[in-house]
């Protein structure tokens, strides 16, 4: 008798089961679930079978498991790992100045935010430490700061100074006039493209140099304060334009 190849070839389930599995990253909010499981009395051996991961894995886990219900409740759930930043103390100082300025209605842009942080760090001791375009990036993230928002609460601020000129020297200036004389321009955005379930993204950006030109037409309104003599819109442009077809009536005006 002899031995074929075939007789010392492992089988399917011995080559599956000495497979290396993969190794999986869980969020903060995956963890807390698993932990959960853990804390309604499951077997740990069943819970570690379904999930792919070894019992070592799963005691780091329990052993961590307040820092992880500390993140969740910071929002910061989608985090993959916790890290701690050796800057803490520069982002708190920074994130301070951040929420006085906003009070204020300072327009904070992202290289204001690097100017500042800079600044910061150097008051703080930090002499080499360099405050990068990835490190507002994080910091924005982490504090859920959009510039846009800030654009946005700005010029919501801005309202109040008009609604005080309306009320003080607005009527002084009209009485001299009839409302078939007094007239108001403006222009306006119209994003022709953009479906009303897309539209928040839009909400408080600037679009200048060429920013959404295929998505955007400014518009020109002018009607006198009677009501009784609208001017035609106009479509405000610097040159020839290809009409989109959703805009097909508009009069172009250069």
């Amino acid at each position: 008798d002899y031995v074929t190849d075939d007789a010392i070839l492992p089988t399917p389930d011995e080559v599956i089961g000495r497979v290396i599995r993969k190794r999986k990253s869980f969020s903060v909010k995956e963890k807390l679930a698993l932990l959960a499981e853990v804390e309604t009395g499951r077997k740990k051996v069943d819970i570690c079978r379904e999930y792919g991961i070894s019992m070592s894995t799963l005691s780091t886990f329990m052993n961590h498991k307040d820092a992880y219900r500390t993140a969740f409740q910071e929002s910061r759930y989608k985090a993959r790992k916790l890290r701690r930043s050796n800057t803490e103390d520069l982002s708190r100082a920074l994130l301070r100045w951040y929420h006085q300025s906003s009070a204020l209605g300072i327009p904070i842009n992202g290289s204001l935010l690097r100017n500042k942080a800079q600044h910061l760090a150097r008051c703080l001791g930090y002499q080499d430490f360099t405050v990068s375009t990835a490190w507002i990036h994080r910091f924005r993230r982490r504090h859920c700061l959009n510039e846009h928002d800030q654009q946005y609460k700005n010029s919501r601020q801005d309202l109040s100074y008009t609604d005080a000129w309306l009320t003080t020297s607005w009527p002084q200036i009209s009485s001299s006039y009839s409302p078939w004389d007094i007239f108001s321009a403006v222009e306006v955005g119209v994003l022709f493209r953009v479906l009303p379930g897309n539209a928040r993204q839009y909400r408080g950006s600037i679009c200048e140099q060429g920013q959404c030109a295929d998505e955007r037409l400014t518009v020109f309104l002018c009607a006198n304060m009677a009501g009784d003599e609208k001017r035609p819109l106009l479509a405000v442009g610097c040159g020839p334009l290809s009409k989109p077809a959703a805009a097909s009536s508009v009069r172009y005006g250069f």
